[in-house]
């Protein structure tokens, strides 16, 4: 047993921050048992996974960004390796100037060294990281292909409030424009993969569907306290997109199905073909914690309950004894 065959497997990733550990454990046992994606998809933290998978494979991504292993051991990456964090009074001041208190400087120097879109489309995948353009609030995906596909993909994982927009031109603009977290308005980017057609579908999200957690003390951003309001309430903008991302795909690919079972022919909304995909969701058996906590042990425990939570996903769709 294992996976079942597919010739255009797709992999939609969702944002989180450091929660995306989790979709390091997820892709490694999914990879274990026969699930090799032609089709990666990713907004946020999820772009930032979805790129080194579709560049290195599922089973390499986490050790080219995540961790370092050693025999049985992983060295997990720390927030100063991707984050250049101030004082409160410099944090204070870069939010009012240039929209974030953090800088992704690490990252951003990462990222150039590493990325290759060239390699990428060498393998002949597919790959959409999602970003949104601040000036016109339009969701726009950057492939390989793209000239400004790095910066896009920096764009994608630049969270509300944390780090500052990036600059990228993108036509038919003809000046730079900002552009940021993909998840503001496409937390998991479902229709990003649809619509290459793929043959099965694999959703990871880092949040459990369903009733919020709640916190007992307000989290603080930053040293702020009114950061940690305002990153409360984005928090539950992302929970809310989240719902309605799936839940809107189920709805379709169960109206599809059916459909196309008693028509013989695929549905067809507003000129617009909707053909059924089988697929797997994948969500966290336990609330994941704050996506800017990034201590070792923390990530650690992300990625092992992806393992198993994958795991559990594979033996209820039947695909494990």
């Amino acid at each position: 047993m294992g996976f079942p065959k597919h010739k255009k497997g797709a992999l939609a990733e969702s944002g989180g921050g450091a929660k995306g550990a989790y979709q390091i454990g997820v892709g490694e046992m999914l990879a274990k048992h026969g699930f090799d994606p032609k089709i990666y998809a990713g907004t946020s933290v999820g772009a930032l996974n979805a790129t080194m998978g579709a560049q290195v494979g599922l089973v390499k991504r986490g050790r080219e960004f995540w961790y370092k292993q050693k025999g049985n051991t992983r060295t997990w990456l720390r927030k100063k390796d991707i984050f250049k964090e101030f004082g409160k009074l410099k944090s204070g001041r870069r939010l009012l100037r240039d929209g974030g208190i953090m800088s992704n400087r690490p990252l951003h120097k990462w990222i150039d060294r590493t990325v290759d879109p060239k390699a990428i489309k060498k393998r002949g995948v597919v790959l959409e990281v999602g970003a949104v353009n601040l000036h016109t609030l339009r969701y726009h995906t950057f492939s390989p292909g793209d000239p400004n596909f790095n910066l896009g993909l920096l764009a994608s994982i630049n969270a509300p409030l944390a780090v500052p927009p990036e600059e990228i031109k993108v036509p038919p603009a003809t000046k730079k424009q900002l552009w940021a977290d993909g998840g503001i308005q496409n937390l998991t980017p479902i229709g990003d993969a649809l619509k290459h057609n793929p043959d099965f579908l694999v959703i990871v999200i880092l949040r459990k569907l369903g009733k919020p957690k709640a916190v007992k003390v307000m989290p603080r951003l930053g040293g702020f306290k009114g950061l940690g309001v305002l990153k409360r309430t984005v928090d539950a903008m992302f929970e809310e997109i989240a719902f309605e991302d799936v839940q809107q795909f189920e709805r379709l690919n169960e109206a599809a199905r059916l459909y196309e079972k008693d028509a013989g022919k695929p549905l067809v909304i507003n000129g617009k073909r909707i053909r059924f995909v089988p697929y797997i969701l994948i969500q966290p058996s336990k609330d994941l914690g704050d996506g800017e906590d990034f201590d070792s042990a923390t990530l650690e425990s992300r990625y092992q309950l992806g393992l198993k939570d994958a795991k559990k996903a594979l033996k209820k769709a039947g695909f494990l004894p």
